[in-house]
């Protein structure tokens, strides 16, 4: 990949497979520690799902960052 430019989606998931599998293990270890302990109905599944989308989206710019070479 020349330097600045951006990647396409696939190749960016393909990538970072290993880091959004580490955002979906965690959310489930969670949402498994809640139902477990019978918290799991006070907190909804759109915060959950909203976690997640956040994790990714800031994966994915930290990625686009330092591909575009802002990061070291």
């Amino acid at each position: 990949m020349k330097q600045g430019a951006l990647p396409d989606w696939l190749s960016l998931i393909e990538s970072n497979w290993d880091l959004f599998g580490l955002v979906i293990l965690g959310s489930g270890l969670a949402t498994a520690y809640q139902w477990q302990h019978k918290i799991l109905g006070h907190i909804k599944p759109r915060r959950i799902l909203v976690s997640m989308a956040i994790a990714v989206a800031f994966v994915i710019i930290m990625r686009m960052l330092e591909s575009l070479g802002a990061w070291g």
